[in-house]
């Protein structure tokens, strides 16, 4: 692979004690640096390369990783990389549930080849305190992907008979009037009749939707029978025109 040297992804440098963990065959570190150490007689390291194949593995084997780089050390959880073209139920969300069980955080994902794919795990700074050998054991399979949801069908929904309710919604079915004239309250009366000035606003509405050159522009609302006439110029606050009219809501 191009780009980032291995060795600087994997934060690896001189000095310090690394182990690689159940490498398939003939895999080897890509130029790794002068000065790397091998693990202490205990196990102990400071970077630990793990290699998984299957999610069923890691909660039996990366309690026991974990406890090798306590304190301050950090294990490389790597699975089968699927851009890779290797197929494979491990995926970083299942790494890191294994790992939140025992007090491990990730702080990187990287490709580490173009066949591994890696979590670099850490102890959480509140747990590098504790004594490791009392670390929890992740149950088997707790994290393993799930098929997801099952698509189930309830058959088709009732009709409104069947529910008791009207099937037919129509106005003449349930003895109304169809004309929507008939559904308001009775006629209301006119501006004239309600001492309104209509006259002045009917003209304004009349020279605005016919976009009249050099008059100010309005904004016409239409609903039912109602029309409010609203000048663009109308102020927000005291909710008038600089002449002092306000904005009219007619009934016509």
């Amino acid at each position: 692979m191009t780009g980032t040297p291995q060795a600087r992804k994997l934060g690896l440098k001189p000095g310090l004690r690394v182990e690689l963990e159940a490498p398939p065959d003939g895999w080897a570190l890509s130029e790794p640096p002068a000065g790397l150490l091998a693990p202490d007689e205990d196990g102990a390291a400071d970077v630990i390369l793990a290699f998984f194949r299957a999610a069923g593995q890691i909660p039996g084997r990366l309690p026991g990783l974990a406890r090798h780089v306590f304190p301050d050390g950090a294990v490389w959880a790597l699975w089968p990389r699927r851009a890779g073209g290797h197929d494979s139920d491990i995926t970083d969300s299942v790494v890191r549930g294994y790992a939140l069980d025992l007090g491990l955080v990730d702080v990187k994902v990287a490709a580490v080849d173009e066949d591994w794919s890696g979590l670099r795990l850490v102890w959480r700074s509140g747990s590098r305190d504790g004594d490791p050998g009392s670390l929890p054991v992740p149950r088997p399979g707790s994290r393993v992907p799930r098929p997801g949801p099952v698509s189930v069908s309830r058959g088709p929904r009732p009709g409104p008979a069947a529910r008791g309710l009207d099937p037919c919604p129509c106005p003449a079915a349930r003895g109304l009037d169809p004309r929507p004239e008939a559904w308001t309250r009775g006629p209301r009366p006119g501006p004239a009749a309600r001492g309104l000035d209509l006259e002045p606003e009917l003209r304004y509405c009349e020279l605005v939707s016919r976009s009249s050159p050099g008059v100010p522009r309005g904004r016409q609302v239409t609903s039912g029978y109602q029309v409010l006439i609203f000048p663009l110029y109308l102020d927000k606050k005291t909710m008038t025109t600089p002449t002092g009219r306000r904005g009219r809501h007619y009934c016509v």
